[in-house]
């Protein structure tokens, strides 16, 4: 796996909500509409529903990552992100760039000049350091002294 595919479809955060966010990033990703970016949708009774952003963000990595590495990070991305869709992470999946999709490029540059990805290990690290502050704290209970008989 050479780069990260982050996709929304429940229309929150918009389009420009995550444009502001990727901007902040401090490595380079890729943001395009789908298909079915604000398409007119109707519920079981015909009635129409508000239209959504959908949208992907694709980001590109350091160095590439094995399928299981990919699917481990579910859940970093998730806290993150609550609205993906967490079958991005399905290796199997396909994904294209439509003809008519709004993009957006957001390039992050180091001291030199160069564009900046998004190296996995840094992911790899967060993951590993926030494994003991998600998990629940045990309860310390006193061990009854023992009387001698």
């Amino acid at each position: 796996v050479h780069f990260i595919v982050l996709d929304f479809d429940e229309g929150n955060p918009t389009f420009e909500e995550i444009i502001s966010i990727i901007k902040r990033f401090q490595f380079s990703c890729f943001l395009h509409t789908t298909t079915s970016h604000r398409k007119i949708r109707y519920d079981d009774l015909g009635i129409e529903l508000p239209k959504m952003d959908k949208f992907r963000i694709i980001i590109p990595l350091t160095k590439p990552i094995s399928l299981d590495e990919y699917r481990n990070m579910t859940e970093f991305w998730k806290q993150k992100f609550p609205t993906i869709d967490d079958t991005c992470f399905h290796g199997e999946r396909f994904y294209y760039v439509a003809r008519n999709a709004e993009t957006y490029l957001h390039n992050s540059y180091n001291e030199f000049g160069e564009i900046v990805f998004l190296n996995p290990d840094s992911i790899f690290e967060k993951m590993r350091n926030n494994l003991g502050k998600t998990s629940p704290k045990r309860k310390r209970t006193k061990k009854k002294k023992r009387r001698n008989q």
